[in-house]
């Protein structure tokens, strides 16, 4: 019988994680290193990174730490060539980086520039490291993305951040797209839709005792 591990083994492989300096972020980055991928671990924030990249190497794997704003396509796209630069290739993607600039603002009162910027991150972002990603991949023809979209992006949520629901709806439009235009190519493309998990993002969220009753009441 094969062994089941020997599915998911990574060995040889790089991944590239955004938003690799917190959240799911890190858990992201952290499995893909035990399935024996080495990582470039991309955010704002360089010094959380260092701190996420020494728990990659005690895992016995590599990481490379870039200071990356996925707003900026050229920041992207020096991203990924440092990769490329240090390790040869780039295998995965899991473009995760997001942000909720809106908050819990009443939809009929959120400012027309907090949208926008939701949507510059989520939607313009990520679309930015796919598009970046996919080029390289694509010259390989071999390659996986993973899209981080978001279980509010199936279904609207009351009260809940439109700019960010309509981004994450978006995004599984963004990957289905990429998928039949890439398959034939060798560049896989799915999407993840997570719910409720503690981070740095949700915990104002979930420290809110009526908000914290309502998603516990949720299915898993």
């Amino acid at each position: 019988m094969t062994d089941p591990s020997a599915l998911f083994d990574l060995s040889g492989k790089v991944a590239l994680v955004t938003g690799a300096s917190s959240g799911l972020g890190v858990t992201f980055a952290e499995a893909l290193a035990d399935a024996g991928a080495d990582l470039v671990l991309a955010a704002r924030r360089i010094d959380r990174l260092d701190q996420v990249a020494a728990r990659i190497e005690e895992r016995g794997r590599l990481a490379l730490p870039v200071a990356c704003d996925i707003t900026d396509a050229a920041q992207v796209e020096a991203a990924i060539e440092r990769g490329v630069g240090e390790f040869g290739h780039i295998d995965i993607l899991v473009a995760n980086a997001g942000a909720v600039p809106e908050g819990f603002a009443m939809p009929e009162k959120l400012p027309t520039e907090l949208f926008e910027e939701s949507v510059r991150v989520n939607l313009t972002g990520t679309w930015n490291t796919c598009q970046a990603a996919g080029r390289h991949m694509l010259s390989r023809g071999s390659g996986s993305i993973i899209v981080i979209s978001s279980y509010t992006g199936l279904a609207g949520m009351p009260y809940f951040p439109p700019a960010y629901q309509a981004c994450k709806a978006a995004l599984f439009n963004v990957a289905q797209s990429l998928a039949v235009s890439w398959a034939d190519r060798g560049v896989r493309v799915n999407a993840l839709a997570p719910g409720w998990f503690p981070s740095e993002m949700t915990e104002a969220a979930l420290a809110a005792p009526d908000f914290r009753r309502r998603i516990d009441r949720h299915p898993p």
